[in-house]
């Protein structure tokens, strides 16, 4: 089957999973080799064919969290950029806690090690976490004991009308079904609960002029949220935004060079120089390429698709 014959039995057989159309479009292969498709009726883009359970618990092992590759998944050092985690984790508790109730407790979705479980306890909150990584999960463990749970989100048996505040940083683009994710959240939030967000953002500048060399293409990631699209969620499964936001994180100054070329090839020799050069391992900044969207919703009524 050609490319082209692939691309129209797309067209007409794929159903878009947020909205349910199927005027739905594969994108080019320069799109992570072809299995990408775009929703003509409401912007979602997202991965086809979605993995099984089976296949995504197995992807977040231990060299998830210690080796970077481009374009495909992963971490340089997770645990050894605990530093600047704790400091991109702090400067987001802090934004939440202007709209959020007094510190409370608060679960996080998808908290790997737990360092923003860290960063939310010495701001006072009584803090709670889920992971499918195995790996993570048990280190996590070290700190925060049985408050940490290992498994996927929705089978999750965790109290209804419990938490003040959910956070997904960096989690909904890598779950299965995202409307069944914040069906979930809703059910586990009091009343007036904060809901956050952090997501890559497919409307973004970035994404728009870097096209298929947007570095949030990964295999990792099964759906792409433009502001539209993720508004429509939220709003369906009972929150209201109250805010959104590009945000960026700290980073070690060397991961951000060791990047920069894939943004400009041109800059690749210039930067290994530099990194040869200069002792920059030690040395941070905080970056924002406007690319990721934090987005703070509040929990109003009933969710209108159960």
């Amino acid at each position: 089957m050609t490319i082209e014959q692939r691309s129209d039995q797309v067209e007409q057989l794929v159903c878009c999973p947020i909205c349910r159309s199927t005027r739905t479009k594969h994108l080019s292969p320069a799109y992570r080799d072809d299995s990408l498709v775009d929703c003509l009726d409401c912007d979602l883009r997202f991965a086809y064919p979605l993995p099984t359970a089976e296949d995504l618990a197995k992807l977040y092992d231990e060299t998830y969290y210690q080796i970077y590759d481009p374009g495909y998944r992963g971490y340089d050092d997770y645990e050894a950029d605990q530093h600047n985690l704790l400091r991109t984790f702090d400067r987001r508790i802090k934004y939440i806690m202007r709209s959020s109730p007094p510190a409370g407790r608060l679960l996080d979705v998808g908290c790997a090690h737990g360092f923003f479980l860290q960063a939310a306890a010495n701001a006072g909150w009584d803090v709670y976490g889920i992971d499918i990584s195995a790996y993570a999960i048990e280190y996590a463990r070290q700190r925060f004991g049985d408050h940490v749970m290992q498994g996927q989100f929705p089978d999750s048996t965790l109290p209804n009308n419990h938490f003040q505040v959910i956070t997904m940083w960096d989690y909904l683009e890598h779950t299965l079904d995202p409307r069944a994710e914040l069906k979930k959240a809703h059910e586990l939030m009091t009343d007036n609960g904060i809901l956050a967000v952090y997501t890559p953002e497919l409307g973004s500048l970035p994404a728009r002029v870097m096209r298929h060399r947007w570095l949030h293409y990964k295999t990792e990631h099964l759906f792409y949220f433009s502001r539209k699209v993720i508004r429509r969620l939220l709003e369906e499964a009972g929150f209201q935004v109250i805010s959104s936001r590009y945000e960026g994180k700290h980073i070690s100054l060397d991961s951000f060079l060791r990047r920069l070329p894939l943004y400009l090839p041109v800059l690749n020799r210039p930067v290994k120089r530099l990194r040869g050069a200069h002792p920059i391992q030690r040395h941070s900044i905080y970056m924002n390429p406007f690319d990721f969207m934090l987005v703070l919703a509040r929990k109003t009524h009933t969710a209108e698709v159960q």
